[in-house]
């Protein structure tokens, strides 16, 4: 997870600073080739409730070892999750949530249950995410949440089954660092990007 959200409103477009913050590791972790698409806007969408469900999910995981600039408690991680945008966001949710899963998503969170509903399940039914910009953008190219995860102790394999006991993601063994969560409270959308 990152700081420097004191003073952001829920559905408001970020502030220069943060702007540049997220558009610097989008376009960093951008693997394809050819050049990232542009950014539009960047949006705060982090719901209180959400968050704090979040957030108790990590400190029931505690500290664990963390990669890169991952945080205790919960190892948490900020990656990418794209999907389907079917509405003009304006920085208010739409109401047509069964056809616009970026709504949906900011109203209730991400879904376990709805996985494989729109893409495969690969590494297991659960909510995916990656810290490769360009691996996310195939699954929606419109728009793309920053989301907050907590990967606590993690499996790293490439399997499609359950979770190794003591584990609570798993990062598939992958150049796009492919996250896997199987509990709805270790992902929150914090962010969303539009192009």
């Amino acid at each position: 997870a990152d700081g420097g959200n004191s003073g952001m409103v829920f559905g408001t477009q970020v502030n220069p600073t943060k702007f540049a913050d997220i558009q610097s590791q989008f376009n960093d972790k951008w693997k394809t080739s050819g050049s990232p698409p542009a950014i539009k806007s960047i949006w705060f969408v982090e719901d209180p409730k959400l968050m704090q469900r979040y957030k108790d999910y990590c400190a029931s995981i505690g500290d664990v070892p963390v990669k890169g600039f991952g945080k205790n408690p919960g190892n948490q991680q900020r990656r990418f999750h794209a999907t389907k945008l079917g509405c003009t966001f304006d920085g208010k949710p739409c109401s047509n949530t069964s056809s616009c899963y970026v709504c949906s998503i900011i109203k209730t969170g991400f879904k376990s249950s709805k996985a494989g509903s729109t893409a495969g399940t690969r590494f297991g039914a659960g909510i995916y995410c990656s810290s490769t910009s360009s691996k996310a953008y195939q699954y929606g190219k419109e728009a793309m949440f920053v989301v907050g995860v907590a990967c606590g102790n993690c499996d790293v394999s490439s399997s499609s089954g359950g979770l190794t006991p003591g584990t609570h993601s798993r990062i598939v063994n992958n150049s796009d660092d492919e996250c896997v969560v199987f509990d709805d409270a270790a992902i929150v959308p914090r962010y969303l990007i539009l192009f």
